[in-house]
């Protein structure tokens, strides 16, 4: 019995060398998997209101500037005048600023950011446009000064911005206005500023 049990056994594996080529080793084929790229990194998104109008603590007027600001009565806006016609070009320190928040601006280094500014025309002697910029003092780069035409109508003012990586160590970031470029006196009114990354 035990015989017949180790020659059937043999026999099988005859049969089976037998089958794959006398013998011959084989290879199986193995599937490749391709290597996984790693996601890259989420950025965080950064948003938030950077101003409330009855909170005149994060609006700076520059002395000597030609520039007035004042909230309105009913604190539904802040009203900005401008009498010279000269700024810097990169606007470091120059005109009505709003600072932005600390914790706010450590977010935003190296990141692209879109500053949108709710302003219209002031009802009386209003300024037809207005200039803005965002800039991060210590920086030979801020966004430059964007113009905006102006209405009776408020209306939402947008442009983006590459903060720089490095953080300022003059200062925080601003957000400066130029309510008349002509230097005429004329006055602007700005009811909300908000930033966020857009990137």
């Amino acid at each position: 019995m035990k015989t017949f049990l180790w020659g059937a056994a043999m026999s099988a594996c005859l049969v089976a060398l037998a089958a794959c080529g006398e013998g011959t080793p084989t290879t199986a084929a193995t599937e490749v998997t391709p290597a996984e790229v790693p996601a890259a990194p989420v950025k965080p998104k950064v948003q938030a209101t950077i101003v409330d109008p009855t909170m005149l603590g994060y609006f700076l007027i520059v002395p000597k500037s030609g520039d007035t600001g004042v909230i309105l009565p009913d604190s539904s806006a802040y009203e900005i005048r401008s009498s010279d016609p000269e700024r810097f070009p990169v606007g470091d320190g120059d005109g009505v600023l709003v600072r932005v928040k600390e914790q706010t601006a450590a977010q935003l280094g190296g990141r692209k950011v879109k500053v949108s500014v709710t302003a219209r025309s002031a009802p009386t002697a209003g300024s037809p446009a207005v200039k803005i910029m965002y800039f991060r003092p210590g920086s030979e780069r801020g966004s430059g000064w964007q113009e905006f035409p102006l209405t009776a109508e408020f209306g939402v003012f947008s442009f983006e911005y590459e903060v720089p990586a490095a953080a300022s160590s003059t200062g925080v970031d601003n957000i400066g206005f130029w309510a008349d470029p002509e230097g005429k006196g004329r006055g602007i009114e700005v009811s909300n500023i908000a930033v966020e990354t857009v990137d």
